[in-house]
């Protein structure tokens, strides 16, 4: 078995940088970014299921690519990453849909999930306080003669003042 700092000094195959480079395109087209001329981004590598807690300012984006099939308890992960959004905060998050098992090698480690239905994330997003949430299509990874399509996930957190399935004013 390999372990992910060893398959991580080889990670950056034409491959993953093709995956890499079609969810950042899902995820462009389902934000306003661009559009909004937005130049204040920063990254943050944070461990939110092991971390103490977020920045004290929060975060307005969190953006995952093939990390929820790694997380065992994925409900625990959803409620801290919407703890760790400001108010009105989003997440872009691509994964597997539901498969049989076969991305991965049976001797990988750290796979909690063999993908998910869509419907069941959409409800644990909704479940740890998300809404607007969108299920699309991102991509899909060929491997070893089949096809494994990703989805992205996208929701907000509510926004402070407001309470969650209440409308925001036009406009905002």
């Amino acid at each position: 078995m390999t372990s992910f700092d060893e398959r991580a000094r080889e990670w950056d195959s034409d491959e993953h940088i093709a995956t890499a480079t079609a969810v950042a395109k899902a995820i462009r087209s389902a934000e306003k970014v661009q559009q909004r001329g937005l130049t204040n981004v920063r990254v943050a590598d944070l461990d939110l299921l092991g971390d103490p807690g977020p920045p004290p300012r929060g975060f307005d984006l969190v953006i995952s690519q093939l990390m929820l099939h790694h997380v065992s308890d994925t409900a625990a992960l959803l409620r801290a990453t919407n703890e760790a959004l400001v108010p009105g905060g989003r997440i872009a998050m691509a994964d597997l849909d539901a498969e049989d098992g076969t991305f991965h090698d049976p001797a990988a480690e750290g796979i909690h999930h063999r993908g998910f239905p869509r419907e069941t994330l959409r409800s644990l997003a909704a479940d740890a306080g998300f809404e607007d949430i969108h299920l699309g299509d991102a991509t899909a990874i060929p491997r070893n003669g089949r096809t494994y399509p990703l989805f992205l996930l996208t929701a907000r957190k509510p926004d402070a003042g407001r309470r969650q399935g209440e409308a925001a004013q036009p406009g905002l």
